[in-house]
């Protein structure tokens, strides 16, 4: 009997079934989230702040879902508490709902809930917090490059989680560590060290911290800017040349690879056509070369720097003769006298040209060059001769005063003996001594008391035969062939007549003959000058001179009888005149 029951019990079951519609438990084609977010923001720590998400399979019955960690685990079974997390499934089908419990940091993740029949099925749930920050150290967005191995170092912080993942970005790039960049992590810090700068490191950095699935991104970036440093200074300071000066200015540039630096000088502001190197030369400045430079230096990131303007007068000034040539006078003695000029003028890239004057104009003299102008040997034909200078740079030309040329031969003359007393009669000889250039072509004339001598055209006077009127002062006149003269100093001659004055007269004298030799002697002195004796004996006839007796003595040897009782005397005289002694 039972065994009939229980089939036809199985009999109604089967008839109703048919009446009754076909549910398909296995189609869960969506699903839905209450609420419908997949974003929810808890507040960690907080009491009572519960946070339940339901997930539910559209389409069917049942709690036919699951919900899944970030990380593929399945969270515990239903009703199973696991310390502040569970799911649970809801009353009339209303699918299963995630339950966090006092939420804390620690839940903060992605949540997935997904069908139990078909794992595509599924729907992603972040929990996050507004209490986690992730910020980037400021620095300066400019970085200067002047070595190549300068080095930044950025900072992440991290606030309110820890023990995530930590990713540095440039823009949309990941940075891992390599021989140029250092990633460190310390606690809730992390440090991007970026060494060896290059231009390729400038852009925006952001730090992200990955943890439960969450990334959370840094609220700004750090935008950084890679500039290569360049030094660049002229040298040399404002300038002022006068035209056509070499003018030279250097360039000095200093920064990372300078050696491959590129320079470009400018004038006013316009750029040198081909004035490309670290020195700029102007080889003949003049007045369009005036303004100011500058040095822009290009390095191999293209980026720029220029010079302090440094500034070019070109001036054009005429010379300044600071002294001019002087009159000159050569005395010509030996034949080979120099005679010099000089000028000197003020400026820069002097020159000097000497001329002489002539009859026909001026007339430049060959070779001369220098400042000074020399003229050897000087020639009596010189005389009274014009020179002057021309000074002359690139500015323009000036001429100096004239000078005169003065040429005189040397001439001097002088009379020896420079005074004489003679007596009358007396030989005197006066002696022209002359000097000078070519003396033997001197003429001579001698004056007496300023009168010509006639015939008195030699060196050498001779008065043979002076008297009284021959008293007087001498000069000696001389002239060369050029006609200059001189005068001697005048020598004085005084002719006098001083009579001889007798002294000792003759004396009466006896001899006594004997053998026959005796002899007889006579004597008679005078003073005066040129005095001479001449001897005289008395005859019946008158007086008798007596030959070869010329001295203040006469002897008579031998004295014969017949000279007994004669008379002798002497005159004594000179170119005055004479005496006669006693008898």
């Amino acid at each position: 009997m039972a065994v009939l029951g229980f089939l036809r019990a199985i009999v109604l079951i089967c008839v109703f079934s048919s009446f009754i519609p076909r549910v398909d438990l296995a189609v869960c084609g969506s699903l839905t989230l209450s609420p419908d977010v997949t974003k929810v923001a808890i507040k960690a720590g907080k009491a009572n702040s519960n946070t339940k998400i339901t997930c539910k399979c559209n389409g069917g019955k049942g709690n036919r879902v699951s919900w899944f960690f970030h990380n593929g685990s399945r969270v515990l079974s239903r009703d199973e508490r696991s310390g502040r997390i569970y799911y649970r499934e809801e009353k009339k089908n209303a699918g299963v709902t995630l339950f966090i419990s006092r939420s804390s940091l620690h839940f903060v993740g992605v949540y997935r809930c997904s069908s139990n029949e078909d794992s595509n099925v599924s729907v992603d749930v972040t929990i996050t917090d507004p209490q986690i920050r992730v910020s980037v150290s400021t620095i300066s967005e400019d970085v200067l490059v002047q070595y190549g191995n300068e080095s930044i170092v950025l900072t992440c912080t991290i606030t309110g989680i820890a023990g995530g993942i930590v990713q540095w970005m440039k823009g949309v790039t990941q940075i891992n560590n390599s021989p140029r960049h250092m990633v460190e992590v310390n606690g809730s810090h992390s440090t991007l060290e970026i060494s060896d700068l290059s231009k390729d490191d400038g852009g925006n950095y952001s730090c992200n911290y990955q943890h439960g699935g969450v990334v959370f991104s840094s609220d700004q970036y750090q935008h950084i800017s890679i500039q290569g440093v360049i030094l660049v200074s002229i040298v040399q300071s404002d300038r002022s040349v006068e035209v056509s000066s070499r003018v030279s200015f250097k360039c000095n540039a200093n920064g990372y690879q300078s050696v491959q630096f590129v320079y470009q000088w400018r004038r006013n502001g316009s750029v040198l056509i081909g004035a490309t190197g670290r020195v700029y030369t102007i080889q003949s400045a003049n007045e369009t070369d005036r303004g100011l430079y500058v040095c822009v230096v290009t390095n191999h990131w293209n980026e720029t720097s220029t010079s302090a303007p440094v500034q070019l007068i070109v001036t054009r000034r005429l010379l300044v003769i600071t002294t001019h040539p002087m009159n000159t006078m050569v005395l010509l003695y030996y034949g080979n006298e120099s005679a010099v000029f000089s000028c000197d003028a003020s400026g820069s890239g002097v020159q000097y040209t000497w001329f002489t004057v002539t009859n026909d104009g001026s007339m430049m003299i060959e070779g001369e060059s220098s400042n000074m102008l020399v003229l050897s040997p000087v020639t009596v034909d010189m005389n009274n001769t014009q020179y002057y200078c021309v000074v002359s740079n690139n500015s323009g030309s000036v001429e100096s005063d004239r000078a005169h040329l003065t040429v005189n031969t040397f001439i001097q003359a002088s009379v020896q003996p420079i005074e004489a007393m003679i007596e009358v009669s007396t030989l005197i000889i006066f002696e022209c001594l002359a000097d000078g250039y070519q003396s033997e072509l001197f003429k001579y004339q001698w004056r007496l008391n300023g009168t010509n001598i006639i015939g008195a055209n030699e060196s050498i006077l001779n008065a043979s035969s002076p008297i009284e009127v021959h008293t007087g002062t001498y000069e000696c006149f001389v002239i060369n062939l050029w006609n200059l003269t001189a005068t001697s100093a005048p020598a004085k001659l005084i002719v006098t007549r001083h009579l001889p004055v007798i002294s000792t007269h003759p004396m009466d004298t006896m001899v006594l003959l004997f053998y026959g030799n005796e002899s007889a002697v006579f004597s008679c002195d005078a003073s005066g000058s040129g005095v001479q004796y001449t001897w005289f004996t008395v005859t019946n006839d008158g007086s008798m001179m007596i030959e070869g007796e010329s001295s203040n003595m006469l002897v008579l040897s031998p004295v014969t009888v017949d000279m007994n009782n004669t008379q002798y005397y002497c005159v004594v005289s000179n170119n005055s005149g004479s005496v006669e002694s006693d008898r």
